[in-house]
């Protein structure tokens, strides 16, 4: 999928595929951590060391996200990415991207 994006990011938009990554690579494992901290006694070590490996994974996702971004830039923009909507971005910040940002090229 990522080398759908990579080759033609419009038509990967078009048919869903950013769900199906996401949903592929992240959004299981998401939902699994979800679970084990509802039942877990939100204290005591395993709690934070749940907690944090959970924010570690959270934050490879959105690792995962800027360098795949960053190619988009590289690739079809000739820049490297320094433009980007991640640029200035808060620790923690949402970035959010919609179908009608994108623009053929």
């Amino acid at each position: 999928l990522e080398e759908l994006f990579l080759r033609d990011p419009v038509f990967a938009i078009q048919k869903d595929a950013d769900q199906l990554l996401w949903k592929t690579l992240f959004y299981g494992r998401i939902e699994e951590f979800r679970g084990a901290l509802r039942k877990s006694s939100h204290e005591g070590e395993e709690f934070q060391a749940l907690r944090d490996t959970y924010l570690n994974f959270l934050a490879e996702a959105s690792n995962y996200y800027e360098g795949l971004h960053r190619r988009l830039s590289q690739q079809y923009h000739g820049d490297s990415g320094s433009n980007t909507a991640f640029q200035g971005r808060k620790k923690g910040e949402r970035v959010a991207f919609r179908k009608s940002q994108l623009q053929t090229v």
